[in-house]
């Protein structure tokens, strides 16, 4: 099995599928030595309750000093997936400081630790997106826009608030990509093993498949979201991909130009994906990447993520941007009525005269600072993975 998350793993931490034959540790055991389990792996069909062989098991339960990492790579945290966690680790007969849980910031720290305190469980905090975002170089003059807004993969939702917005004749006043796909890995992960690279390189460089599949979108649409499909909506669909910078932003490290040559951003956040998926109290937040590349341009914006997400960005010491911006979108928890709040916000907006227009932007300006200030006092202050000692834990 591919090590697919090498950007995070040094000498000492081994993938769970790459660490045979495990006779080879023996003459090395006092190193500090870690398997290693990451959320995506269950992209690839890697569940955790199968990601240890007998062998490794056994290898983990008489040798204490050997940890198991769960990274979830800035994922959102629901109590369910914790409960499974603990459950296995009960199952498997593991001390329960050998399981160390990695994590992207203080709010899903306390929110594993107040719900699981009294499993011993380690918690570090990690945040690869902010310790490794960085800002494209201007590379060509770009007409200024009112909104900018990025959706690569296709999730229901996602790809409703991208359709409302044609819909609604506001993307002319976008730098907008929607590629309304989704990703196949499979020639990135084969090159990231052949060649020893890290596959976030790979992926920067465009060396992955584009599935685009119209009528799987469509389908979604129609089913999850109860949409309506105009004509209007099924052709925007069906000429998909929509790129910025054409086919060469491909990267979640990358910051496209056209966000320097917007005024405001629309965050596209990850979360929910389904209307039963309202699990909004027992679950934590994950600031990804999307919001990063807001931060980092010094824009205003708008999210479309979760109920509360901005509830959440200020309990991480972030500013949001009301009054100037309606933010009662934020207290909606119906992903529908969220989405046509925000395109309300947006019409408002993009209908002000200049003179009203240029106050809010102006008014804005405070807390866009405040946040890219905070951005950089986090980003020092995150030590690299692999200097975090896992067994002096």
């Amino acid at each position: 099995m591919p090590l697919l998350f090498q950007k995070k793993i040094n000498r000492h931490i081994k993938h769970v599928y790459n660490t045979l034959p495990i006779e080879d540790w023996n003459n090395s055991i006092s190193e500090p030595y870690c398997f290693y389990y990451n959320w995506c792996d269950q992209v690839y069909d890697i569940e955790f309750s199968d990601c240890l062989t007998d062998e490794q098991l056994n290898f983990l339960q008489v040798n204490p000093n050997i940890k198991l990492i769960y990274d979830f790579n800035g994922e959102p945290i629901e109590s369910s997936t914790i409960e499974e966690i603990v459950f296995l680790f009960e199952k498997w007969k593991l001390n329960p400081r050998q399981l160390i849980i990695t994590v992207s910031n203080k709010l899903q720290k306390e929110f594993i630790e107040k719900r699981f305190n009294n499993n011993n469980i380690i918690v570090v905090e990690y945040n690869y997106d902010i310790k490794h975002m960085k800002l494209s170089e201007n590379k060509t003059q770009i007409d200024n826009k009112k909104f900018s807004v990025l959706c690569r993969l296709h999730r229901p939702w996602r790809s409703y608030m991208l359709c409302r917005l044609k819909e609604q004749n506001l993307l002319d006043n976008f730098h907008y990509s929607f590629m309304g796909c989704e990703n196949d890995m499979t020639d990135a992960v084969n090159k990231s093993v052949e060649q020893q690279l890290d596959i976030t390189e790979i992926l920067a460089t465009g060396n992955w498949k584009i599935i685009n599949d119209p009528s799987r979108i469509l389908n979604d649409l129609t089913t999850v979201c109860n949409y309506e499909l105009s004509n209007e909506v099924i052709e925007f669909i069906e000429l998909c991909p929509h790129y910025i910078e054409k086919e060469n932003f491909k990267s979640d490290a990358e910051t496209p130009n056209e966000l320097f040559a917007s005024d405001l951003h629309l965050v596209i956040e990850n979360g929910f994906f389904d209307l039963e998926e309202s699990k909004y109290n027992t679950r934590s937040v994950e600031m990804g990447e999307k919001t990063w590349k807001a931060i980092i341009t010094s824009k205003p914006f708008l999210i479309y993520s979760d109920a509360g997400y901005l509830k959440n960005l200020k309990r991480l010491d972030f500013k949001t941007f009301s009054p100037m911006i309606n933010e009662q979108y934020d207290d909606e928890t119906d992903p529908k009525i969220r989405a046509e709040l925000i395109i309300k916000e947006i019409e408002r907006i993009n209908a002000l005269p200049l003179d009203q227009y240029t106050d809010l932007l102006k008014n804005c300006q405070e807390a866009v600072q405040h946040n890219y200030k905070r951005y950089i006092e986090i980003k020092t202050n995150t030590p690299e993975f692999t200097d975090i000692e896992f067994n002096n834990l």
